[in-house]
């Protein structure tokens, strides 16, 4: 659901940027209106896909315990950092959302793709430069020289 929502919200803003632009060209906020689309509608295949799973299985949505969780009577959650970079990762897509405005949408998903790569997946400075750089690299490429659009 959290998908869903963050998709729906991603599209909903890309509109201000309008789909259209002068003599019928693609606007700034085309590709990220459909990228929410997108992740909006995998977000809506995800759940349905639980909702199937778990009424074949007619046990709910719980998932099935390793063998030998049972025994030692631990928990099925998934341990504490695991839930920690789940909630960092939200709090940097909303962010990146946030931010959009005020710094463009390459900018502010080039910074994303730094706090994931180096606070989330702990590499190296230089490999977290580089995939920002060249995520940053691809939407100017995109927006500027392909499409032939202004940087949101």
């Amino acid at each position: 659901m959290v998908l869903v929502a963050i998709g729906a919200l991603w599209s909903w803003e890309a509109g201000g940027y309008g789909y259209l632009g002068e003599e019928g060209r693609l606007a700034a906020g085309t590709l990220p209106a459909l990228a929410g689309a997108v992740l909006a509608l995998c977000g809506v295949a995800v759940c349905l896909s639980a909702l199937l799973r778990a009424r074949t299985s007619g046990r709910g949505a719980t998932r099935e315990e390793p063998a030998g969780k049972e025994e030692s009577g631990e928990s099925p959650r998934p341990p504490m950092d695991a839930r920690l970079r789940r909630v960092l990762l939200l709090c940097g897509l909303l962010v990146c959302l946030l931010t959009a405005p005020l710094l463009g949408f390459t900018v502010s998903f080039a910074l994303l793709t730094f706090f994931v790569v180096k606070v989330l997946e702990g590499r190296g400075l230089l490999l977290a430069v580089g995939c920002a750089g060249a995520i940053f690299g691809f939407g100017y490429l995109i927006f500027e020289t392909l499409l032939q659009v202004p940087l949101p």
